[in-house]
Formats: C-alpha cells, sequence, structure tokens
C-alpha cells in the first residue's frame, strides 16, 4: 500500500519498492529506503519514515534531501505517531519517544509489544496492542511521562479487535479505524461505534481523516476496493 505525507507544498510517498518525494509532478526516488510502513510529520515539519533502514527522518526542504537513519532496524518496524514536542515510533518489540528537535530517542520502552496510532492533544499515546508485525488485538493507552500501556476497554468492540489508525478532529473527539467494528468514536466518558448499520459500505476500516469543511471522511475496504465515506450531521454514512 502507499503512503503519502504532506510536507509544505512537497510530498513523500512510499511503499514496498522505495520512497518517492519532491513537489508534486518532480518526484525523485531515493534508493535504500524499501518496505516504507508509515510516513509522518512531526510538528516541526521534518518527515517520519518507518521503513526495513529502520527509523529515518527526511529534512526539509526535500526535493533534494536523504533520509537519515535515527533508530537502525531491531526487528519489525510498525507505525510512527507524532504529537507536539513528540514522536512515537516501534521497533522490534520496543516503543520509542524520538525528540524531534535532536532526532535522539528520549527513552526506549523495551519489550511493549505495541504500535502507535495517535498522540492526541493531551499528549496521551493510543497504541494498538499486540505483537509489531502481527495481529494487533486491542486499543492502549500511554498517559504523558507513564512507562505503562493501559488496555483501553470501551465494550464496544472485541476485546481482540484490530485498530488500524487514529485520528482527532478540530472538536477534540477520536476516532479509531478497526478491522471489523467499523469506526470507535472516543470524547470524554462517551464512546459510540459506527458501522455498516449506519450505512459505512465495510467495517474493515483503513483510515480517517477531516476535510477542510470539517466533514469526517473513512476509507474502508468494501469488496475489491477502498471506498470513501463521510459523516454528516445526522450520524449516517454517505457514500462518495
Amino acid at each position: 500500500d502507499l503512503v503519502l505525507a504532506a510536507v509544505g507544498d512537497e510530498i513523500v510517498a512510499g511503499g514496498s519498492q522505495g520512497i518517492a518525494c519532491g513537489r508534486p509532478g518532480q518526484l525523485h526516488t531515493l534508493a535504500g529506503f524499501a518496505g516504507v510502513q508509515d510516513i509522518v510529520v512531526s510538528d516541526n515539519g521534518l518527515a517520519w519514515i518507518a521503513c526495513s533502514s529502520g527509523i529515518a527522518v527526511l529534512r526539509p526542504p526535500i526535493a533534494n534531501a536523504h533520509p537519515e537513519v535515527v533508530v537502525p532496524p531491531s526487528g519489525a518496524v510498525g507505525r510512527i505517531a507524532s504529537g507536539v514536542g513528540t514522536v512515537w515510533a516501534s521497533s522490534g518489540q520496543d516503543l520509542l519517544e524520538i525528540d524531534p528537535e535532536t532526532a535522539r530517542v528520549r527513552r526506549r520502552l523495551l519489550n511493549a509489544g505495541v504500535e502507535p496510532l495517535l498522540v492526541d492533544r493531551a499528549g496521551r499515546l493510543w497504541v494498538a496492542m499486540g505483537t509489531v508485525g502481527r495481529e494487533h488485538r486491542g486499543l492502549g493507552c500511554l498517559r504523558p511521562g507513564g512507562s505503562e500501556v493501559r488496555t483501553f476497554n470501551t465494550r464496544l468492540t472485541p476485546a481482540n479487535e484490530t485498530f488500524i489508525r487514529g485520528f482527532e478532529d478540530a472538536s477534540g473527539t477520536l476516532w479509531f479505524g478497526t478491522k471489523t467494528s467499523g469506526v470507535l468514536s472516543l470524547r470524554a466518558v462517551d464512546a459510540e461505534v459506527f458501522d455498516t448499520r449506519h450505512g459505512l459500505p465495510a467495517n474493515d476500516t483503513w483510515s480517517v481523516s477531516a476535510s477542510a469543511d470539517g466533514g469526517l471522511w473513512v476509507q474502508t475496504m468494501a469488496g475489491p476496493d477502498r471506498k470513501s465515506t463521510r459523516l454528516n450531521s445526522s450520524h449516517e454514512w454517505i457514500s462518495r
């Protein structure tokens, strides 16, 4: 699958074959960085790449830049999540917090066995529980400064659910895509699930994002094609 991220007016794209970056229509490929799992842009404008070479950082302007590996691979490399002044990544069974300014590892939680999904505005890290590179089982949360990832159980999704992506909208509501349960919504003490019963084309959801007008969009695997849907004010999904 192709992973994309925007860095100013440039883009970084990655997949199983490697990385391409630059301005639209003027992309160039970078050798030696295949097996891209994720690309995330931190709040200081750097692009963080999880690939077979480890965790790498790409500094703008990216048209002529080359990724710098900051964490060599120590097993399967998973996803990356970025928050204010912090970057989280998984490498092997370890969970790493990286300083985006110095590109150095601040701390390493050994054998955490989780993959980062989202750093919310409160500084909490939300993760997919389970072994990196395998099926993820359940949703977990690491509080700021904490060292223990705790399982977060809403009772609305199976305990062994696989969580795929996370997103925080402008109102502070958290949205998580799942493999079998549709989309999980969390706000304060309220939790809700949206699935095919609400008009979602499929419960296998890949990503959640917002458009410029605040509309929420979800990618699902509906048959052989991914279809985008939008949540309207009456909490029904409209296929686009």
